[in-house]
């Protein structure tokens, strides 16, 4: 009787049973592997941009952009991990909304004479002579 049972069973569900329970192993690797690659992929993101803060210092926001992502890839790649076309707008989200953690640290560890006598860049001398009148002006 159980032979004949055992033998219904595995005709008719015994590929059902299989393919449910390869269906949720596969499901939970997943969803292990695919949540492990998002950790790294963030925590690299991370990194590279503090990398590229301390590299090129307060300033050069564009260079440390591009230094940032060059090496997010090469940091990816040492890892295994190959970013897929998909996922490049995501990295490049993920760079932007980490840009105001990593001012903050960035700005929260300099030194306020530092940070007054920084030098503005990018303005011809007549208009650092107006920046400077009206800052002098405003105190």
């Amino acid at each position: 009787m159980a032979a004949i049972i055992f033998a219904f069973v595995y005709k008719y569900f015994f590929a059902i049973i299989l393919t449910y329970v390869v269906g949720m192993f596969s499901k939970a690797l997943v969803k292990k592997f695919g949540a492990d690659r998002a950790t790294a992929i963030k925590e690299t993101i991370l990194s590279a941009m503090l990398w590229a803060e301390q590299e090129f210092g307060i300033g050069h926001g564009n260079q440390k952009w591009e230094a940032a992502y060059k090496k997010i890839i090469e940091l990816l790649q040492a890892q295994g991990i190959t970013l897929t076309t998909e996922e490049l707008p995501i990295v490049k989200t993920l760079m932007k909304s980490n840009i105001p953690g990593i001012n903050a640290k960035t700005y929260s560890a300099v030194p306020k004479e530092v940070l007054q006598v920084r030098e503005i860049k990018g303005l011809s001398p007549e208009a650092k002579l107006l920046v400077e009148e009206l800052k002098e002006k405003h105190r």
